[in-house]
């Protein structure tokens, strides 16, 4: 017994010999331009469920017309009267004949959809608020940019985002919070108050609805 990954296309006639060719190939993916194709089987004959007979035909049209027409599922030509049978279904066995050449249509591959994961919603698009936006929104009810006199820095004048009675106050978003420290202790030595910080927290999603209700209240003073 010999065991086949696939079988050939063009079989030859052995006298003490069964080939058996399976139908049904498991599903792949394949193209929808693929279309079907033929064990051939010379000098084999595969008798009955025959739908149509032509006469006068050559291999090549009855195999083509086997191939066009949905219902042919095998094909029988008899070369040397030049006729060709149309079947409906191949004979689980073939018959040696001399004159007979048939084919066994072997059905595409079935096309394997292949589930695509979810996509997610595209995030809208929001501008940031700018640092003297939220400054004007947190310290609403105090001093802003408040200019010390005769103190400079890097030749700019000094200038603390909030001043209240008793704090000096920076206002920083949360992620540069190590920067928010050190200017609080800054403004608090030159002052003379203690030292103030506003980590503002906000998210994308609050920014969609309005800029102004993406604030929340201080995380830290």
């Amino acid at each position: 017994m010999f065991l086949k990954l696939s079988a050939n296309r063009v079989t030859t006639f052995y006298a003490f010999a069964i080939t058996g060719v399976k139908l049904s190939p498991s599903p792949t993916a394949a193209t929808p331009e693929s279309g079907p194709f033929f064990v051939i089987l010379p000098q084999a004959d595969s008798p009955g469920d025959d739908y149509s007979r032509i006469d006068h035909f050559s291999f090549e049209n009855c195999r083509s017309s086997c191939e066009a027409d949905d219902g042919c599922n095998a094909f029988t030509y008899n070369h040397a009267r030049g006729v060709c049978f149309l079947k409906l279904a191949a004979n689980q066995w073939t018959s040696f004949y001399a004159s007979a050449i048939s084919g066994i249509k072997l059905s595409p591959p079935e096309e394997v959809q292949v589930p695509q994961p979810p996509t997610e919603p595209a995030q809208p698009e929001v501008a940031t608020p700018s640092e003297a936006e939220m400054r004007d929104r947190l310290c609403a009810d105090m001093e802003r940019e408040v200019s010390l006199p005769n103190e400079r820095k890097e030749g700019r004048p000094v200038r603390v985002d909030c001043l209240s009675r008793d704090y000096a106050i920076e206002v920083e978003r949360t992620q540069k919070w190590y920067e928010a420290l050190a200017q609080a202790v800054y403004y608090s030595h030159l002052t003379g108050r203690k030292p103030g910080i506003i980590l503002v927290c906000y998210t994308a999603e609050l920014f969609a609805s309005s800029m102004l209700s993406a604030w929340k209240k201080p995380c830290h003073t």
